[in-house]
């Protein structure tokens, strides 16, 4: 009974079918449970990623605050689990934006003849684009990251500054970047030289002078482990946690 309650306020919520004449039975609940489960699959797990690579107070090995670079020094080893299938001949500079507020700007230097590239996915994991040698080239680059609420005007002195404009269709966004390196002491050094003017700025403080010092919330009860894997923190899920968060997560999301 409880799966078809939760089911029928869930279809309802998200379509314009009115519930006094919609009759639903097990058996059609039941089949728009697994559809409405697997749609939001993606979602969840992407959100769960998020929470437990951000919700810390300061950068660590594989985690770092929301608008603050994950920056691996050198190649994953081999009990490497934060992300799989790493690369082994790329360090990986990652970050986690909240565009709710306002854009974010992110920068690079110039890279010279290093290859990189930072693809950027919404929560849906659906990359939307992927700066890098390939597709921009290796001169120093600026992009505005706008979330599905933005559509203000930059102010002429960032427009200028701009080389690119990348809309995110979710609230939450992350850059997963990768940087080429041979793996030496000494072009270890010169990749982490280029990783440390990776700049992340909101739009609010682009144009600043002062160094600016991102907000750190930490939630010290997220409603789930920060340490078990995602997969297994999904299946401990009883079915109203679940469509509690993929219902929030719709709400500050384009759906697809």
């Amino acid at each position: 009974m409880q799966l078809f309650t939760v089911i029928f306020i869930f279809f309802i919520g998200i379509s314009n079918i009115d519930a006094k004449k919609y009759r639903l039975d097990s058996k059609h609940a039941r089949k728009i449970a697994i559809d409405a489960y697997i749609y939001g699959y993606s979602l969840i797990t992407s959100e769960i990623t998020r929470v437990q690579m951000t919700n810390v107070d300061k950068p660590e090995t594989a985690k770092a605050p929301m608008a603050q670079f994950i920056t691996m020094r050198q190649y994953p080893s081999a009990n490497f689990r934060s992300v799989t299938a790493p690369n082994a001949d790329t360090l990986y500079s990652v970050a986690w934006l909240d565009l709710n507020d306002e854009p974010w700007i992110f920068s690079h230097p110039n890279m010279t003849d290093r290859f990189y590239l930072f693809p950027m996915s919404d929560l849906w994991m659906n990359i939307i684009d992927s700066p890098g040698t390939r597709t921009a080239g290796t001169a120093a680059a600026t992009y505005l990251i706008t979330g599905p609420k933005w559509n203000g005007t930059l102010p002429s002195e960032v427009e200028q500054q701009i080389t690119k404009r990348i809309h995110s269709p979710t609230r939450y966004l992350v850059i997963l970047g990768r940087t080429y390196c041979l793996g030496t002491p000494k072009d270890y050094e010169a990749v982490h030289r280029l990783q440390d003017e990776y700049s992340l700025r909101p739009l609010s403080a682009f144009t600043k002078t002062k160094a600016f010092i991102p907000k750190i919330e930490v939630d010290r009860n997220p409603g789930f482990s920060m340490t078990d894997k995602v997969r297994d923190v999904i299946n401990n899920m009883n079915i109203t946690t679940y469509f509690n968060m993929l219902t929030t997560l719709m709400k500050v999301s384009d759906v697809f």
